[in-house]
């Protein structure tokens, strides 16, 4: 189902009022156990998000921000 969420938090990146999706996400934890949820597009447009896997970091960054 779909809840309104007043704001959502990753580290030091905040969207306020969102649309979130709820799910089960037992099948995802069986591959990778440590999932604790997704983040959708909706969040990540705010960003721009760089991914380091081999450190496992995501960064995001303010997309206006001077340098970027």
């Amino acid at each position: 189902g779909l809840v309104r969420v007043d704001s959502l938090r990753v580290g030091g990146a905040i969207v306020k009022a969102l649309t979130a999706c709820t799910l089960d996400l037992g099948q995802l934890q069986r591959i990778r156990p440590g999932v604790r949820g997704l983040l959708g597009l909706n969040f990540i447009r705010n960003y721009r998000l760089t991914i380091d896997f081999e450190r496992q970091i995501a960064q995001f960054a303010d997309p206006t921000a001077k340098g970027l």
